[in-house]
């Protein structure tokens, strides 16, 4: 990075297609970048960035029907705790309440950063 006599920094990278986390270390602090949307990847809070592939629209906004995401939170009587779950709903969803659709469960075993590293505050 390049630090300008106005204390702001830049960088220029050549094209990178594809999305990317990226997070920045400040004074010796890990921040997510303020100029950019926040995620949750690798798992920590990290900011990120897509660089458009040439040809390809495979991640861009189409003009098709989207569906929803709800979250959803439910008291699990095994451990005695609440967790929550996010559920994607397809189009007209509510309005087609007789439909059965077909269910894919997805359940990631990543710990948060600051629980599995001795070295970070939780």
């Amino acid at each position: 990075m390049e630090k300008h006599p106005d204390g702001f920094c830049t960088i220029t990278n050549p094209p990178l297609p594809g999305f990317h986390y990226h997070t920045l270390i400040v004074d010796g602090a890990e921040v997510s970048n303020p100029n950019t949307q926040a995620f949750f990847g690798g798992g920590n809070p990290a900011s990120g960035v897509e660089g458009p592939e040439p040809g390809s629209s495979y991640y861009s906004v189409q003009d098709v029907p989207h569906g929803s995401i709800r979250e959803i939170w439910h008291d699990r009587k095994v451990t005695g705790t609440w967790r929550h779950a996010l559920v994607y709903l397809p189009p007209k969803y509510d309005e087609q309440l007789s439909v059965q659709y077909p269910v894919l469960y997805s359940q990631h075993g990543a710990k948060h950063r600051n629980r599995d590293r001795p070295d970070r505050a939780a």
